[in-house]
């Protein structure tokens, strides 16, 4: 098995395991660094397993395809937990914390009902932005990690 699938699919199960550990209330808030550590470390052991010497161009690529698969799996699976916690969630007591005219105004000027925003249809939309921002972070700091291996340790 190549070095970086092999690596990735290991980050790929350590990211399900912290996305399920972020739907705990206040656990949440120690997810996103961990995330972004373990994208690094994708990236380190991708560079790791690679055959010496190793080189920093070809180590932050397979740093980078390793991200690339954790990544994915990342994303899809904390697109999914949005989706399902806007879906049952109650938000019409949020949508009554905004003024009134705040909310005419919204709804006047975009022409998109606040409850696309705040319903299952929110979900998906900032669920799919955020999957697309994660992969894009993965993958610079799988690269990232691969390449600060290769450079430090090449034999």
């Amino acid at each position: 098995m190549s070095p970086w699938l092999k690596s990735g699919l290991i980050g790929a199960l350590a990211l399900i395991i912290i996305n399920l550990v972020g739907i705990i209330p206040l656990a949440g808030c120690c997810t996103f660094p961990l995330t972004i550590i373990a994208f690094f470390v994708v990236g380190l052991l991708a560079a790791y397993w690679m055959e010496p010497p190793r080189d920093a161009g070809p180590a932050a690529g397979q740093g980078a395809l390793a991200a690339l698969i954790a990544g994915i799996v990342s994303g899809i699976l904390a697109m999914l937990i949005a989706i399902v916690q806007t879906s049952l969630t109650d938000m019409s007591f949020y949508l009554q914390q905004v003024p009134p005219e705040v909310m005419s105004e919204f709804m006047r000027t975009t022409g998109i009902s606040p409850n696309l925003l705040f319903g299952v249809g929110g979900g998906a939309i900032f669920g799919s932005l955020c999957c697309c921002v994660e992969i894009l972070l993965a993958v610079a700091l799988g690269a990232f990690g691969g390449a600060i291996y290769a450079a430090i340790k090449s034999e």
